[in-house]
This record gives structure tokens, sequence and C-alpha cells, in this order.
């Protein structure tokens, strides 16, 4: 029987996800801050959706067993209805699994593919164009900020609200895990973020670069950065990419990461 817990912090025990710790890596974060509404039953099924914008994520332990699936899918249509715009982030066989047992899934259209990587030892890259690593600033907020929604509606599709993700940026120059790349003329022209994670693994996120700036280098010598400097920490660098961007994949692949999971976004297409 699936419980609710509703805006508690670390409302539960995330031992249970360890055997797919990287893949739902983003899901362990979530639930160590503060969430809107969480369903689980603590064993095998948890169910978590933080804040708008953002998908309701779904786990399951066995997407064999029936009765857990039926579980799942009678939260879901009550709860986080397709109908009133939500959307899951799901392991694809579990999305396969609720389609088969209820219709009412197959109206829950693949948006898109998520990749989980993971790199245990950093290979040698070209360097760069040029341009080199730069620590931002508290006066270069307002321009982060502002590549920062830049990268959030080109990769989820979502403009993001102007006070959240001042906010965001703010936090994350100030916890210095928010890192960019500055060419020879002294501009920004990309960015990459680390947070989250625990003592075995750290996430890199927020990768992007300005469009009029790819294709030299930058954000794959600042991630190259970043995994040299969580592996230094014997921690184990872990990232999300979308499926469809063959040349972030292969950009990633050679610095040394490997796929390990396959999740899908799954909702209206509206």
């Amino acid at each position: 029987m699936l419980r609710h817990y509703h805006l508690k912090e670390n409302a539960v025990n995330t031992d249970i996800l360890k055997k797919d710790a990287i893949t739902f890596s983003v899901l362990i974060s979530i639930l160590q801050g503060l969430c809107t509404d969480v369903y689980t039953d603590e064993e095998n099924i948890i169910i978590c959706y933080s804040n708008p914008p953002y998908p309701v994520w779904v786990w399951c332990a066995d997407e064999d067993n029936m009765s857990l699936i039926r579980e799942i899918s009678d939260c879901l249509k009550e709860n986080f209805p397709i109908e009133k715009g939500f959307c899951y982030d799901l392991e694809e066989g579990l999305l396969i699994k609720l389609r088969e047992y209820d219709d009412y899934f197959s109206d829950a259209k693949v948006l898109y593919g998520l990749l989980s990587y993971r790199l245990d030892e950093v290979n040698e890259i070209k360097p760069a164009y040029d341009g080199k690593i730069y620590m931002p600033e508290e006066k270069d907020i307002p321009y982060i900020t502002s590549l920062w929604k830049d990268f959030e509606l080109e990769a989820e599709g979502i403009e993001f609200d102007d006070e959240l993700c001042l906010k965001t940026v703010s936090e994350r120059i100030q916890d210095k895990v928010l890192y960019t790349w500055k060419n020879d003329d002294g501009k920004i022209t990309a960015m990459a973020s680390r947070w989250g994670g625990d003592e075995n693994y750290c996430k890199i996120a927020s990768v992007y670069t300005l469009p009029e700036y790819r294709r030299k280098g930058y954000a794959q010598n600042l991630v190259h950065y970043i995994c040299r400097e969580i592996l230094s920490e014997g921690k184990t660098p872990i990232l999300y990419t979308d499926e469809s961007y063959t040349a972030s994949n292969e950009c990633y692949k050679r610095i040394g990461f490997y796929k390990v999971g396959n999740l899908v976004k799954a909702g209206s297409e509206e």
C-alpha cells in the first residue's frame, strides 16, 4: 500500500534505490529536499513530484510484478493525470508495462529519451579552440541567469521563472559548483554545473554552449575539467543526456563516459 508524504523533507529512505543509484540519481537528490508529493511503499515503488514545471519521477523495483504496475497506474491516474499536464520520468520498460496494463498510458507520448552515463577513467582530449576555465563571480550573475534560461528553454522546453532562475544561479555561483568557459575575447561562451550525489557519485548537469560558439571544444573541455576534479575527490562523475543529441553523446564518450541506463520522459505533446 502506498503511503503519501506531502511537503516533507527526507520522507523516504533512498537506500531502496541503491541498485539504480546512477540512473535515478536526480530522484535521490530530489528526495533529499522538500517534495510536494511522494507516494511510496518504502520497498518497491517511489512516485515523486517536487514542483512545477518538473516531471513526476516514477521508480519501480520490479517491472514484471503486475500488482506493482497496477498500484503505479492507479496512483498516476488519480494524482498526476496526463490531461492536467503532468509528465513522467521513468524507465522505458516501465512505460511499456503501464501501456500493456492500461490503454490510458497510450496517451503518454515519449517526448524524449534520457541516457544515464558514468565515467570511471578520464581520457585525454584535444584542447579547446581557445580560452580557459572561468569561475563566475557575483558580477556575472545577470549574464549567467540569461544563459541558464536559454539552456532550460532549449534542453527542456521550459520558460523558467526569472526569480527561480536567478536564485538557482546565485546559489551555484556562491557554492562554487558552476563553471564557465571564457574565450580569448573575454566572453563567457559555455557553462556546466556539478551538484547532488553522495559519497560515491557526483552529477554533471546544465552543460550548455551558446549556439554561435559550438563545435569549438568549449563544453567538452569544461566537462573534462570537472570530471578530473570529481575523480580527484574519489567520486564517480555521472550525467544525463538526451539520446537524440548525437554530438553531445559523442563528446561525452570521447571524455570516457559510457551508458548505464535508459529513461524516457512521457506525457502530452501539447
